[in-house]
């Protein structure tokens, strides 16, 4: 999706819920959320984020796909305030995944993420290929959720292949 992360000039991009966003005021963040609604612009929306915020979300350029309420959304873009962002990419599921997304899952992920981001490589090294990375990202974030619930190993391998989704 971020096909500029090698790119020194471009901003890094945190993966967040919009419980974070004032966190992340005037920052270049990744947000996920289920579409609500479009003005007749396509300029200006809403979308309600993977733990239950409801967030405005100004387009640049303007939405022109065409979304149905409830369809989820990926949000590349700027946090403006707390409860708004401006997008600058945008990228909507297909309604199976919108149905079968674990918004548990994804937050538990996000707090894994940001409070062990210093062993997590977004970066693709020249001499390494993205499966090579998803690998290692998989095998991080099992080792970060058995931390966190050591008690469910049997449903680990299943809930860590999420990460390709990202």
């Amino acid at each position: 999706m971020d096909s500029n992360m090698g790119d020194v000039n471009v901003p890094r991009k945190v993966r967040i819920n919009g419980g974070l966003m004032g966190n992340y005021l005037n920052e270049h963040v990744i947000l996920k959320g289920f579409f609500n609604m479009i003005d007749s612009t396509g300029k200006c929306g809403t979308i309600k984020t993977t733990d239950d915020q409801l967030v405005q979300v100004d387009f640049d350029p303007p939405l022109h796909a065409s979304l149905e309420q409830g369809s989820l959304i990926e949000i590349i873009g700027k946090v403006v305030d707390s409860t708004k962002i401006q997008a600058s990419e945008y990228s909507h599921f297909t309604p199976d995944v919108a149905d079968t997304f674990d918004c548990e899952m994804y937050n538990n992920a996000i707090k894994v993420m940001i409070s062990h981001n210093e062993y997590l490589v977004v970066d693709v090294p020249p001499d390494e290929t993205i499966d090579t990375v998803i690998t290692n990202l998989n095998d991080d974030l099992e080792f970060f959720l058995s931390d966190l619930n050591p008690d469910s190993e049997s449903n680990l391998e299943e809930n860590t292949n999420f990460i390709e989704d990202f």
